[in-house]
């Protein structure tokens, strides 16, 4: 599960902080394309975009139980606007499993010359997809709050409409998440082999996040249950194993 005392109180409150700001600023700039979501028109790329980064920044906070004001008056930007944060994390999590599938495929097909020159443009690639698939996990908690918004007592019409809208797009996208969790989880030795000393370094910040919510998602991603720690632990004993029965 990995330590999440080395991240000090001090630096989990600027995180929170950081987290909170990114969550305002993205509500502002979403809310200067709002209108463009209550047209029959498609709304532009930009629009998207910020629906998009609205989406990941309120996840998180709703996963790190940070508060925001004025939030429940953002929540309700219509079905079309959380549709269209369903949509781009969908190819979002299509593209990662596709880079994550080629990137594996290169590093295998290398040989020890190549690995010692790409190594660190690896380590970045792989870094990022990890994270890409942190953020996904926060537009998923948006989304749900979304559906769960129109579950009241007495619908209305706008709710069951709305809610019939998103369903199929959220189904659509956690399937794409589950073909990324696949492809992560079977290039595990891989991905873990190549990060090695900074494994932990990320996961850290957002189990320490996590370790200070009193209501923690109680279902994570496999990624922060330390399951790629204990990979590694298992490719070093297995180097030192190797070391041992090579005649000296």
């Amino acid at each position: 599960m990995g330590n999440p005392e080395i991240v000090q109180d001090g630096e989990i409150i600027d995180l929170r902080q950081g987290i909170r700001e990114g969550a305002l600023d993205s509500m502002e700039i979403l809310g200067e394309f709002l209108e463009q979501f209550g047209r029959p028109s498609e709304p532009s790329q930009e629009a998207q975009d910020a629906a998009f980064d609205f989406g990941a920044n309120i996840g998180q906070c709703m996963l790190f139980g940070i508060t925001i004001e004025d939030y429940e008056v953002m929540l309700e930007p219509g079905p079309r606007t959380v549709t269209a944060v369903a949509r781009l994390a969908r190819e979002e999590a299509r593209g990662m499993t596709s880079e994550l599938g080629k990137l594996c495929q290169i590093i295998r097909d290398s040989d020890d010359l190549v690995v010692g020159m790409s190594i660190e443009s690896w380590r970045v690639s792989l870094e990022y997809i990890l994270n890409s698939r942190l953020l996904l996990w926060g537009i998923e908690a948006y989304i749900e709050e979304a559906l769960i918004e129109t579950y009241s007592e007495d619908p209305d019409l706008e709710d069951l409409v709305g809610r019939e809208h998103i369903k199929p797009y959220f189904q659509d996208l956690m399937d794409r998440i589950n073909e990324l969790d696949d492809e992560i989880f079977g290039n595990r030795f891989l991905i873990a082999s190549i990060l090695e000393s900074q494994l932990k370094t990320e996961f850290d910040k957002w189990r320490a996040l996590l370790s200070k919510t009193s209501s923690a998602p109680d279902v994570m991603p496999w990624i922060l249950s330390g399951g790629l720690e204990n990979v590694l632990i298992r490719i070093r004993k297995m180097r030192r194993v190797t070391e041992e029965e090579v005649p000296h």
